[in-house]
């Protein structure tokens, strides 16, 4: 036993006599969900601040032992690995319950405590570390519990925003105009969920007509915000992040549906104007219907004659003031005026010829173009006039 416990010293780089070893560097894994695992990537780990060895990190050299957490999946989420490299410093070797150092080694100017494998300790055999320090660790990579990559691609960044087709209309035209507040600050808010983006507008108007706003957007730096009164919820721009994103189902929005905020309208570029079925939004023209005139309701430049009842001659129900209008005589062949109710001859429909006839007071530079005309037409007898004198 130990001469096995002598050689697991050896191999973890730690000497038995001492219990602490150079400042060397070991690969460890950590299990967690993707959300989280995305977050350490970001901002570092957060020490925990209870554990069989007291507050530290907790790690592990074996992968087997990093596949088993975390302990409770939620719902809607995704186990990730984390492989870390570690500069595990000064280090305790903690292999029994009830150790006298096993909460208090960090008093003692340990770096990292370390549980060897098959000491009893852990229920499953396998090895355990606490680090202390979090600046100690630097994560290398996200891995599937396979041992894969896991695939941290950007995913589409076309996004959606539903609209009134009027806004629409504008937004293509002038682009976006960030928002003064919501959930994430002022910005533009979209979301790459098409079912999301068709519960907007919230209410609308009256006579206005639903439209979903396809979009390219260029997410610059992106800032991950997945909890309500996260340090950065709306403080993220200040800190050079472009845009913010809410991961689906992280208890943000009661959809579940992921949202985004981007702060520059210039990085969104409008794609197509959609319906709610995903179909494009026809913004050809309406073609009016074609109207046939009636003879009750003539244009008000003319007045079109209508054929009397009884009568031989045509009348018009509608004339321009400065015509007499007749009307219809009832049993009679003779046509009367409206404004003169005695007898008179019967004329012929000429109101159109007495239109183009009415006179027109003519203006000042009518005359002078009258005249100008009349100089250059008599200009050239008046030079054959001259130059025959003059032979």
């Amino acid at each position: 036993m130990g001469s096995t416990h002598s050689r697991g010293l050896k191999k973890h780089g730690v000497n038995k006599s001492s219990d602490h070893r150079k400042d060397q560097i070991f690969f460890m894994y950590h299990g967690t969900t993707l959300t989280n695992a995305l977050k350490i990537t970001c901002d570092g780990f957060i020490p925990s601040s209870v554990g069989m060895l007291g507050p530290g990190v907790y790690l592990s050299r074996s992968f087997q032992k990093a596949c088993a957490y975390p302990l409770h999946l939620p719902a809607g989420e995704e186990q990730a690995i984390l492989k870390v490299r570690v500069r595990v410093g000064k280090v305790k070797r903690i292999d029994r319950q009830g150790h006298r150092l096993q909460k208090s080694w960090h008093r003692k100017g340990y770096d990292t405590a370390w549980v060897p494998p098959n000491c009893g300790m852990v229920a499953s055999g396998l090895e355990e570390d606490c680090v202390w320090d979090p600046k100690r660790i630097e994560v290398i990579e996200i891995l599937n519990r396979d041992g894969s990559l896991k695939d941290l691609s950007p995913p589409d960044k076309n996004k959606d925003q539903g609209t009134t087709l009027t806004n629409a209309l504008k937004i293509t035209c002038d682009g976006f105009i960030p928002s003064s507040v919501g959930m994430l600050g002022p910005g533009v808010y979209l979301s790459r969920s098409f079912q999301k983006a068709c519960a907007y507008p919230l209410h609308l108007p009256a006579g206005e007509e639903q439209a979903i706003l396809k979009v390219r957007v260029r997410v610059g730096k992106v800032k991950r915000i997945d909890r309500q009164g996260h340090r950065l919820q709306k403080s993220w721009h200040r800190k050079g992040y472009d845009t913010a994103w809410v991961p689906p189902n992280c208890g943000m929005v009661a959809s579940g549906l992921e949202e985004n905020c981007v702060w520059d309208p210039k990085r969104i570029k409008v794609i197509e104007i959609l319906n709610r079925d995903g179909s494009l939004k026809d913004l050809s023209p309406p073609v009016p219907p074609p109207t046939r005139p009636t003879p009750s309701t003539p244009p008000t430049s003319l007045a079109t004659p209508t054929t009397p009842t009884h009568s031989t001659n045509p009348t018009s129900s509608t004339l321009p003031t400065s015509l007499a209008t007749p009307t219809t005589p009832t049993h009679s062949t003779t046509p009367t005026h409206s404004t003169n109710p005695t007898r008179s001859t019967p004329t012929p429909p000429t109101f159109l010829l007495s239109l183009s006839l009415t006179h027109t007071p003519l203006s000042f530079d009518d005359l002078l173009i009258g005249f100008i005309f009349l100089v250059f037409a008599c200009l050239p007898y008046f030079i054959l006039f001259t130059v025959g004198g003059i032979f």
